[in-house]
């Protein structure tokens, strides 16, 4: 099984109601998405990369986990896109932006 890939969507100012944002995170999640964050202002989700295909007609790029070196402590792996994603038709009243969320790298104090 791959793992999912994380995605953010931004709201539009309009959306930002929670009577709005339960009304996304259903149709989002009848498009195969499952919340994990929700915000006043954005909503995240995670996904399946085939899933991910079919909505958004490309492919997420995997990158491999970095290690640890003289600089911070390695980024774990994840997914990219080499372009700007399509917001779904079901989600363009209330998204303004989606992306996929890049793989965080670790820092130390």
């Amino acid at each position: 099984m791959k793992h999912p890939i994380n995605v953010a969507m931004t709201l539009k100012t309009s959306a930002q109601v929670p009577a709005v944002i339960a009304e996304i995170q259903e149709i989002a999640e009848r498009l195969g998405f499952k919340t994990t964050t929700t915000g006043r202002a954005s909503i995240s989700f995670r996904i399946d990369p085939e899933t991910f295909q079919q909505v958004f007609g490309v492919a997420a790029r995997p990158i491999s986990p970095q290690p640890a070196n003289d600089k911070d402590f390695g980024a774990r792996g994840g997914y990219i896109v080499d372009t700007d994603l399509k917001v779904p038709e079901e989600l363009q009243p209330y998204v303004e932006t989606i992306g996929v969320v890049p793989p965080s790298r670790r820092f130390g104090y």
